[in-house]
């Protein structure tokens, strides 16, 4: 069998699609690759040949009841048009039974006529009209009886077991038609969203549910490689319905009217959230007027007439019209699957698509001798709640590490314009994702969306323009390094907590930030590392952070492999000061040399330390001097000798009274810790929390009329808050998490905190922590960031003068 003849278009297009020998090829956005990354040669093949002709050619398509080929209407067909279907869709609902004699007498049927019209030439569908698992009357009607979805999903229900053997019985003869290397084009729940089947009677989330355990079930217990996921919808078009685009090939659609008024729009609709995969009309009576399906630009990538009566109220001549077009291919126009080799290679790489709305599609040239890409991508922006770029991706599963070269082609263009390494859940617009991304002006940055629909965050390193790009997922924190030309990756500072399910993508993305425009990006020595090693050596990575409240993007300031603890800024908000080794350090707030503090005799400062109102004194909290236990001391910002303030030990310092007068700090005092006050010149110190446990990290609003502190009294470490002189103590959060450390803001309106999972004690480093911020007058708790820290991220004052931003400490164990 040959290429139809007839047809130079599609000539063209399929010599795309079956791939050229050649080192260097430039391949286009589409094809993409079929759902399943382990499909069947077979099965790749049919994919990328339903790529390759969409828009332009129809498959005639014909479905036959009960896998009977015997059935008049091929018959009908073959005298009225001269042609036979290039699909038959056969109905496997019969077959979905536990009785042994179903599956000798007509499933072996099916089985064998599906293998025979494979082998002579013709494509492959299966439709499953699916019984009540838990009804022995195995009949249409078994369909429109209720079964209970979620205790189906639930294992050891009786609808579980029920459902179980239903999908292995289906599962055996999908598998012997595997074995055959037959390609089946498979129609499960079809008519999801219609409402009368019991898939589709609990709505949408359920009926998504289930199709997403039949994928799983299938590709993944069965390993039924040779199926491409066809969803099919009701004429209502309830497009929410549809499944996610990784789990299925096509996204088709069932009409039936004897008009075909709005069939444009819902083509239209199907198309605009198709992903560019395929789409088609899976069901029909009336086949579309020929102007639909030719003159107007108007393709499905196949028409399938249902069987008797319905395929017979097309009038001869519109059947023998559609049979006959030039636009329409049938049987004898197909290509050989068999024998034709594969899509042209992407190296590391499977597939690629256009994420979103792109006004320009893009496309990727690999070259198989230096391994580099060069991808081209349109779209308006991928930022904040849009994604609107090309990506070349692969569907991975665990850890993963990719790096890159990364260099723009040609100059200008827009400033906002990306090239990105990614990790992402899937194709769908709004899918939880990380990149790390270097933008046209050298702006470098790992951008992440923790869920889908959420919006896009940062955090901008402290590099511009890298030549070299990293990205890492490793559990459930994403990171980034960065290197120079010919310099060594390391780690660009920052990460966060990303939870992806297995599988998810990895790959390259290009965003041009024009949807007028069309970039290119070259990715040169591209290294995947799909479940990279641990490194045993580890060291732990401090990085100095700032986040505006507002944007919530975080920027690295420094990153250090010495431990570093507990920010402050500066009352001109131009620096930061830090703790690290017992000494104190200044930086400059946008990054720079640290620069050592003279705090004299005072060598073993821990991370209670902070500044006057004024901005003229320090205050620490140092371990150095007779007993080693901390007291707090005072001497000038710019250094020097420090004075002795509180006369007993240990006093850990967490507030300055805004009139510049008082200290609050958390002591020990005969085995129990509870918040204290002092004169800033000494003397008696007057104790404000007498209830037993743990009361800490006292800090002053701007107003002087309360004291914030973190209290264990109510069974959790919770915010507490009470007047100076310790009266009226009250609770302030009340939640699942362990709360510590409330400053507020200069400003009076933001209380931050620090946040630990349930079940962690005390206030330890190195654990998953949340910066968390709450309205002081009351209101919605903000998440800040989601970090790897604790112990050190934000023991004492950390906001700007301005109340706009924060700084804090997070860490990250990295290879030496």
């Amino acid at each position: 069998m040959n290429l139809c003849p007839k047809l130079p278009r599609l000539l063209s297009l399929a010599a795309l699609a079956f791939g050229v020998s050649t080192l260097r090829v430039l391949v286009a956005a589409d094809p993409i690759a079929p759902a399943n990354p382990n499909a069947s040669p077979e099965a790749r093949r049919v994919f990328d040949y339903l790529q390759s002709i969409q828009g332009n050619h129809t498959l005639a398509g014909h479905h036959v009841m009960y896998g009977d080929m015997k059935n008049r209407d091929l018959g009908f067909i073959q005298e009225t048009t001269g042609k036979q279907p290039a699909l038959i869709e056969f109905e496997g609902g019969i077959f979905a039974r536990k009785f042994q004699e179903e599956y000798d007498s007509a499933q072996r049927q099916l089985i064998r006529d599906a293998i025979a019209w494979w082998r002579e030439g013709g494509l492959v569908a299966i439709c499953w009209h699916w019984g009540n698992p838990l009804d022995a009357r195995n009949t249409y009607e078994g369909t429109k009886r209720k079964f209970d979805i979620e205790a189906a999903l639930r294992p050891g229900t009786p609808e579980h077991e029920a459902m179980i053997k239903d999908l292995d019985v289906t599962a055996r003869m999908l598998a012997e038609l595997r074995d055959a290397g037959v390609p089946v084009l498979w129609r499960p729940l079809h008519e999801m969203c219609g409402g009368w089947f019991w898939w589709s009677m609990q709505g949408k989330e359920q009926a998504r549910r289930l199709w997403q355990f039949i994928f799983d079930y299938y590709t993944g217990h069965h390993g039924l490689n040779n199926l491409l996921w066809v969803y099919s919808a009701s004429q209502e078009m309830r497009l929410d319905w549809a499944p996610t685009l990784d789990t299925m090939d096509v996204i088709g659609v069932d009409i039936y009217r004897k008009g075909q008024q709005g069939v444009r729009e819902n083509y239209d609709r199907m198309r605009s959230v198709s992903g560019g995969k395929p789409v088609a009309l899976t069901e029909c009576d009336l086949i579309p007027p020929a102007d639909l399906t030719a003159e107007r630009g108007f393709l499905w990538t196949w028409v399938s007439t249902w069987h008797s009566r319905y395929v017979r109220m097309n009038p001869q001549e519109v059947l023998k019209a559609f049979y006959q077009s030039d636009r329409v291919i049938t049987r004898d126009e197909l290509p050989d699957f068999r024998t034709v080799p594969a899509t042209a290679p992407l190296g590391l790489f499977e597939g690629q698509s256009e994420v979103g709305t792109v006004k320009h599609a893009g496309g990727v040239e690999f070259d198989a001798g230096s391994g580099s890409y060069l991808v081209a991508g349109g779209g308006e922006n991928m930022w904040f709640d849009t994604d609107a770029f090309h990506f070349v991706w692969k569907r991975v599963s665990g850890d993963v590490t990719l790096a890159a070269d990364l260099h723009f082609l040609g100059e200008g263009g827009n400033a906002h314009r990306k090239a990105c390494l990614l990790v992402r859940q899937n194709l769908e617009p709004g899918a939880a994702y990380a990149d790390a991304a270097l933008h046209g002006d050298g702006l470098t940055s790992l951008q992440y969306r923790e869920s889908q629909g959420d919006r896009t965050y940062e955090i901008q390193a402290n590099v511009k323009a890298p030549a070299r790009l990293r990205i890492e997922k490793r559990g459930k924190y994403v990171s980034m390094s960065v290197a120079g030309e010919h310099g060594k990756l390391r780690p660009a500072g920052g990460s966060f907590r990303l939870q992806l399910h297995d599988p998810f993508y990895v790959g390259l993305g290009v965003c041009a930030h024009d949807n007028e425009a069309l970039e290119k990006a070259r990715f040169s020595d591209v290294q995947l590392d799909l479940n990279p090693p641990a490194t045993t050596d580890q060291v732990l990575l401090s990085t100095l952070e700032t986040v505006p409240i507002a944007s919530k993007d975080r920027r690295v300031v420094i990153t250090t492999t010495n431990h570093i603890e507990a920010p402050n800024w500066t009352r001109d908000g131009t620096a930061l000061l830090y703790n690290s080794s017992g000494r104190l350090y200044r930086v400059p707030v946008h990054g720079g040399e640290p620069a050592l503090l003279d705090t004299g005799f005072a060598t073993r400062c821990n991370n209670d330390h902070g500044l006057s109102p004024d901005g003229t004194q320090l205050v620490i909290s140092d371990q150095s001097q007779g007993d080693r236990q901390s007291r707090i001391y005072i001497l000038s910002v710019h250094g020097g000798t420090p004075r002795q303030v509180t006369e007993f030990g240990p006093s850990y310092w967490h507030g300055w009274s805004p009139d510049g007068l008082t200290l609050a700090y958390c002591a020990e005092r005969d085995g129990e810790y509870d918040v204290y006050t002092i004169a800033v010149e000494g003397g008696r110190e007057t104790r404000l929390t007498t209830t037993p446990g743990l009361d800490d990290g006292p800090d002053y609003s701007p107003d002087g009329r309360w004291v914030y502190f973190n209290s264990v009294r109510s069974g959790s470490m919770q915010i507490w808050r009470m007047h100076p002189d310790g009266s009226e103590q009250q609770q302030v959060t009340d939640d699942g998490f362990n709360n510590w450390f409330p400053h507020p803001s200069p400003d009076g309106k933001w209380l931050v905190f620090l946040s630990y999972e349930p079940g962690v004690e005390g206030h330890p480093a190195n654990q998953d922590v949340t910066l968390r911020l709450m309205p002081m007058e009351g209101g919605e708790t903000q998440v800040l960031a989601k970090l790897f820290g604790g112990q050190g991220t934000i023991n004492v004052p950390c906001w700007s003068p301005d109340s706009r931003q924060l700084a804090f400490v997070s860490y990250q164990w990295v290879a030496p």
